[in-house]
């Protein structure tokens, strides 16, 4: 039996896919059609929202669909459902395509972020974002096409090689030259441009719609047909739409550029941070700053990796800071360290309590992505932008800490002694985003443990681990 949400929308000649994968803000109305992206893997896994996502929105797994390949297409599967089941959406003359919390903001100025709390008012987001059922028609009907402003990298190519895996854009392409060899000048040229067209947002003709399906869909089947990509994202399909907006620019197609808007709805980020009662006073300076940089939307489930001597009484003065402030929780966990006994310490200032982060992924197993921070930093922005970053199925992601790999007489020396053939992983341990889920998956925290017994330095200890394992996003600090 179908449901109700799988009738025919008629109404209006446009109409906007809003993907959605959890309960989150909803934006629903004659021009903003809610779909549920993933809903088969959903259905089998019992998803926790997946009665709110019935209720409003459709659902990617009927008709022709590729819903169960949304771990690695993700919003992709949404974009296929609308293009193989187009009378599902009222056959309209644009169809366009936004994420739940990133869409084109149809006014004058920019707004990168709006802050929900928790609902979307209809009339605030006509309002605020132009969102008006006339005023989007009227736009649409000048345009082929309507797409993100760029946004500047060094290059698309270089960007794509410092994030992935480079093999699955040079397959991508090597499919694309095969299939699509008109397509070769624009992504020669976009590739070795600085302004990328990122997130797969979009307003599109039908025609020109239908042309992008055919496109994007042949390569990434044929580049999943070369490379196992079970556990990776089709991060690719950002490029290869970013070389479909180039070749629609060259062939004098009519492109119109809008900003990219953020609407955010609540969010919980864990954190984590570690001290001995020596640090207690920093710990707390540094979740102050944490807390009070937060962003409305913003909640955070903070956990305190402690020693025994850290003192209630300090313990108290942190959760006192509910008094001031009602967007965290914190939760205090005292490690037993018998499994740092045989580590010693090579530097002064440095402790066991360094050690403490190596315990996150078997301690919070409930927790499957985190923020770790040292206690000697003030947080000067809301940090929903570092923990939205995806990390995939790499271990940890941080910031290149260039000090450590000069003078090449040092590296060649700590190379040697680490007996690695490369260090230039080495990525700053006081912000770190720690993919906890992978972590355990593959057994690591076991690995942590027999390389802290070899006696490294915590510096040392670190760069063997990156030297190790290849599974490190570097940030970029731009």
């Amino acid at each position: 039996m179908k449901s109700k949400k799988s009738k025919n929308i008629k109404g209006t000649e446009i109409k906007i896919l809003v993907t959605y994968h959890k309960k989150d803000a909803l934006l629903k109305n004659k021009v903003f059609v809610p779909v549920h992206a993933g809903r088969k893997i959903a259905r089998e896994n019992n998803n926790k929202d997946l009665k709110w996502l019935m209720e409003n929105c459709i659902g990617d797994d009927e008709g022709d669909n590729i819903s169960e390949k949304n771990l690695i297409y993700n919003e992709l599967t949404s974009i296929y459902w609308a293009w193989k089941n187009y009378e599902k959406i009222g056959e309209p003359d644009y169809i366009g395509h936004f994420h739940y919390r990133r869409h084109l903001c149809f006014t004058d100025s920019e707004i990168p972020v709006i802050e929900m709390g928790g609902g979307i008012d209809e009339n605030y987001i006509v309002n605020k974002l132009g969102y008006g059922e006339q005023k989007v028609q009227r736009l649409c009907r000048q345009f082929d096409l309507i797409v993100p402003m760029p946004q500047w990298r060094v290059s698309a190519y270089e960007h794509f090689e410092r994030n992935f895996d480079i093999k699955e854009l040079g397959t991508a392409i090597d499919v694309l030259k095969e299939r699509y060899p008109e397509y070769c000048q624009s992504a020669k040229a976009y590739l070795d441009d600085s302004r990328l067209y990122f997130c797969n947002i979009f307003i599109m003709k039908k025609k020109v719609f239908f042309q992008y399906c055919k496109f994007i869909f042949d390569i990434l089947g044929e580049v999943e047909n070369q490379i196992d990509m079970s556990d990776k994202r089709m991060y690719i399909s950002e490029w290869l739409t970013g070389i479909f907006i180039r070749k629609m620019i060259d062939d004098n197609a009519k492109v119109k550029f809008l900003p990219t808007v953020m609407v955010e709805s609540n969010t919980v980020i864990p954190i984590a941070m570690a001290s001995d009662g020596n640090y207690a006073m920093q710990m707390g300076v540094t979740i102050t700053s944490l807390l009070s940089t937060a962003k409305e939307s913003t909640f955070y489930d903070i956990h305190c990796l402690v020693t025994k001597d850290f003192a209630k009484g300090d313990k108290l003065k942190i959760e006192s800071l509910g008094d001031e402030f009602s967007n965290f929780k914190v939760t205090f966990h005292e490690i037993n360290d018998t499994l740092l006994e045989p580590v010693q310490i090579h530097t002064a200032h440095i402790t066991k309590t360094a050690f403490y982060r190596l315990y996150l992924a078997e301690l919070l197993k409930d927790i499957n992505k985190m923020i770790y921070l040292d206690t000697d930093l003030i947080v000067c922005a809301d940090l929903s932008n570092l923990y939205r970053y995806a990390l995939d199925n790499n271990y940890v992601a941080g910031v290149k800490a260039p000090g450590y790999y000069y003078p090449d007489e040092w590296r060649f020396q700590k190379l040697k002694e680490l007996d690695i053939p490369f260090m230039n992983h080495y990525i700053n341990s006081g912000v770190l985003l720690l993919n906890l889920q992978k972590i355990r998956e593959d057994g690591l925290t076991d690995k942590f443990f027999q390389l802290a017994k070899k006696n490294y330095t915590i510096e040392l200890f670190i760069r063997k681990l990156t030297g190790m394992r290849k599974k490190f996003v570097i940030l970029c600090t731009e």
